[in-house]
């Protein structure tokens, strides 16, 4: 079932036209298997969520990133949250 939900997410987001930087940002999200953990969180893909502003967002990235111990440079970072952006929450970011 974990590989489905991996499966259909890689299909939908590649489906959905993204911008480069935010294309970059689904590579990372998808080589890093942050997906191993999102996926069984109800709150990661819904309106109910405590991100509601691209600070936020990058507080959570930032969280992630030291917790699996990520080493991106600044601009991946930022290329993940735009992914999570144009994929999951539709936030106005500031460029």
């Amino acid at each position: 079932m974990k590989y489905l939900f991996i499966l259909l997410l890689s299909i939908y987001s590649y489906g959905i036209e993204l911008s480069e930087n935010a294309s970059e940002g689904r590579d990372i999200y998808l080589e890093a298997n942050c997906q191993e953990c999102h996926n069984k969180d109800e709150k990661f893909s819904s309106n109910a969520s405590a991100v509601n502003n691209g600070f936020m967002l990058g507080k959570w990235v930032s969280s992630c990133m030291i917790s699996f111990e990520h080493s991106w440079f600044p601009e991946e970072k930022r290329n993940v949250e735009l992914y999570l952006n144009e994929i999951y929450y539709k936030m106005d970011l500031e460029k």
